[in-house]
């Protein structure tokens, strides 16, 4: 904290349009650990390549990036700095939609393009899930000035304690 009573502000990002305070590597590889570890527990379970087991990696990379989403940004171990910002205020749909919606379309665009016969299916599923969660909440979250807004800045009531 800056003077101890609220969080500072969010800073320009290097990248323009992304705001400093997003963890996307930390989001990226939280989905990918996730994905795999839940794929390859649902592959044992109903088959490699199977329709449940990428609909489970989906959701769990979905769920995972959301999870790091709404994090408070200083927790995130792969940014130095420590740098104080603060955390998305939006949370539930409006975080999770995009993130479940690339999830499943990366899940379907591994679906078509890796055989069960694969030796990495289970990796290469993962990446590409998770590879969708995230391209989908970049698109969405930075594309649209609602939500960019609605998950980077605070309420009128929470701005005046700052």
């Amino acid at each position: 904290m800056a003077n101890g009573v609220g969080r500072v502000p969010p800073t320009a990002s290097a990248i323009p349009g992304i705001p400093k305070n997003r963890c996307i590597l930390g989001e990226l590889v939280s989905a990918l650990v996730s994905a795999t570890l839940v794929g390859g527990l649902a592959a044992l379970a109903f088959g490699f390549q199977a329709f449940l087991q990428l609909a489970l990696q989906a959701v769990a990379a979905a769920i995972s990036s959301y999870g790091y989403a709404i994090r408070p940004p200083t927790d995130c171990p792969l940014v130095g700095g420590g740098e104080e910002t603060q955390a998305a205020t939006a949370t539930g749909p409006v975080l999770l939609a995009p993130r479940l919606a690339g999830a499943s379309a990366g899940g379907f665009l591994a679906w078509l393009a890796f055989p069960p016969e694969l030796d990495f299916a289970l990796l290469a599923s993962s990446i590409v899930t998770a590879a969708g969660t995230t391209v989908a909440f970049i698109a969405f979250e930075f594309s649209n000035p609602t939500a960019e807004a609605a998950t980077h800045t605070l309420p009128e009531k929470m701005q005046e304690m700052v």
